[in-house]
């Protein structure tokens, strides 16, 4: 089996969904650690780690491939969106109302005939049949279709680029690491002595005594 990971991707907080920056580091040996803090660690304490469902990954796994076959869509990059907007969390609400695991906003769900917006398979097949629409629409450009997945195609149309908004541009910037990155390591998300969460491709630097959860897609 070949190993596909994530970048974890911090995602719901009490304000809504954020996507945190990505820090590169090339160490002495020329190997390249990724993670999402560029600050010392503190090495005391012990943290709780709050689990990512896997199960509900492998199952919702199935309606990934299914769609991305249907639609023609590569799955890495629906698995990418999943990851951003929801994290895998088919309960999850925006404050702007985006709903479900693809975070379809009500109107678009209704637009490509979903019934239940909170149905992972429903959700998925809606999630993925817009991104095969923005994919003619924009003739395959990745950067304008994730505009447009984020903020609307309208949108992106008025601008003939990346709307210059910074949720867009963070959105775009982050679902592309994850998805360019998808590849590449497996990834330690954790706890740190102060509550935040946290990501690395090196176990090394995690704190002695801190839980860890270990990421990776097989294919």
């Amino acid at each position: 089996m070949r190993a596909f990971i994530f970048i974890y991707v911090l995602l719901v907080i009490s304000s809504g969904f954020c996507y945190p920056e990505i820090y590169k580091h090339v160490d002495e040996n020329g190997r390249v650690i990724y993670k999402n803090h560029s600050g010392s660690q503190n090495k005391s304490g012990a943290g709780n780690l709050e689990q990512f469902d896997e199960k509900h990954y492998r199952e919702y796994l199935s309606f990934i491939e299914k769609f991305s076959h249907q639609y023609n869509i590569d799955k890495n990059l629906i698995i990418s969106i999943i990851f951003i907007e929801s994290y895998f969390n088919k309960d999850a609400v925006s404050k702007k109302g985006a709903c479900g695991l693809m975070q379809l906003m009500p109107e678009t769900a209704k637009r490509f005939s979903v019934k239940d917006i909170f149905d992972p398979k429903e959700n998925i097949k809606g999630g993925t049949a817009y991104l095969k629409y923005l994919f003619d629409f924009f003739d395959g450009d990745l950067r304008l279709i994730l505009s447009a997945y984020n903020a609307g195609e309208n949108i992106v149309k008025k601008y003939g680029d990346i709307p210059p908004f910074k949720e867009t541009r963070n959105y775009v910037k982050k679902v592309s690491e994850v998805y360019k990155l998808l590849n590449k390591n497996t990834i330690y998300i954790y706890y740190d002595s102060e509550g935040n969460r946290r990501f690395t491709n090196d176990i090394s630097i995690i704190p002695k005594g801190l839980s860890y959860k270990r990421f990776e897609i097989n294919n």
